[in-house]
């Protein structure tokens, strides 16, 4: 993702920003005080990304020398930004470019509606946040993470049966787009109201765009290894800076294991499924990375994230 912040003198974005980092805590405290355990859980989350997207709305400001200051890779810092900006003494206008991700996005205004505030877009390519809003305490039910779930389901798409609870296809997150690809590739899925079940059958080779949920690109690995034939996975160019360099890890681990990963084609990935074979693998310090290759069948033993060995 890239966004850029005008520098047009009726834009405001990175004014006082020392100010807004104090307003985010201000705003915040009633509610951490007033016990709702939950959402003040949220609140320390959406304050650590706050202030640090302050910040970095400080230092972007401070360089501008053109009409656009733009940042590669940041949907999380304009996530931040949307968070923290409403809480300025100023109108600001946000402008970005090649939005990704815009299912997070979604979910960010809709979060920041239902405390109060409102955040307006024009097809994610210009946001207008008004300054002076202040968040309102509010109960809020958090949701079951779906990219967590994936991992799960794909389990239990390659060798039995999952069941995940507390998760709902109704949800706004990108990662329910995991379903879709299960059932491209032919295994059975089950959607009930707040779980969702998955279950093995035989695999085929399937093709899916990861663009807008690049951590899925693990589980949809595994998925691939699984299936018979070349399956196809568009969106590789929003892997490199994640905790490593997931479609190399991808590539270099998978073909431990026997199993064929091209990238050399741009943005796309294409896996050959077939007989995985008995590896030790690593997961490059990366989480997703150890479930990836953990959720293949009981033949591989890998190093986790901390340097441990687990075997299936």
């Amino acid at each position: 993702m890239r966004f850029a912040m005008s520098s047009s003198p009726h834009i405001r974005c990175g004014d006082n920003t020392r100010r807004i980092m104090l307003d985010v805590l201000i705003a915040l405290l009633p509610t951490l005080l007033a016990g709702t355990i939950f959402f003040g859980l949220r609140c320390l989350l959406l304050a650590a990304v706050s202030i640090a997207a302050a910040g970095l709305a400080e230092a972007l400001w401070s360089k501008l020398t053109g009409r656009y200051q733009t940042v590669e890779d940041l949907s999380a810092a304009v996530t931040g930004l949307l968070l923290a900006l409403p809480l300025s003494q100023h109108d600001t206008t946000l402008h970005v470019r090649s939005a990704v991700s815009t299912p997070y996005l979604d979910m960010t205004v809709d979060t920041a509606a239902r405390f109060g505030v409102e955040i307006c877009h024009n097809d994610y390519k210009e946001f207008y946040i008004e300054g002076g809003q202040r968040y309102r305490p509010a109960f809020f039910s958090i949701e079951g993470d779906w990219s967590a779930a994936a991992m799960l389901l794909v389990a239990g798409a390659v060798a039995g049966e999952v069941t995940v609870k507390n998760v709902s296809m109704l949800s706004k997150q990108a990662d329910t787009a995991i379903c879709t690809a299960l059932v491209r590739a032919g295994a059975a899925v089950i959607n009930d109201e707040d779980s969702v079940t998955a279950s093995h059958r035989p695999l085929r080779a399937f093709e899916f765009d990861a663009t807008h949920c690049p951590d899925l690109f693990p589980a949809l690995a595994a998925l691939a290894a699984a299936a018979q034939g070349e399956s196809v996975i568009r969106g590789t160019s929003r892997l490199e800076h994640k905790e490593c360099n997931r479609a190399d890890a991808i590539r270099e681990e998978y073909a431990k294991a026997g199993i064929e990963v091209d990238t050399s084609q741009e943005d796309i990935m294409r896996i050959r499924g077939g007989r995985i074979r008995q590896a030790r693998v690593q997961s490059h310090g990366d989480h997703r990375m150890a479930m990836s290759m953990a959720s293949l069948p009981p033949t591989v033993t890998s190093t986790s994230s901390w340097g441990s060995y687990f075997t299936w």
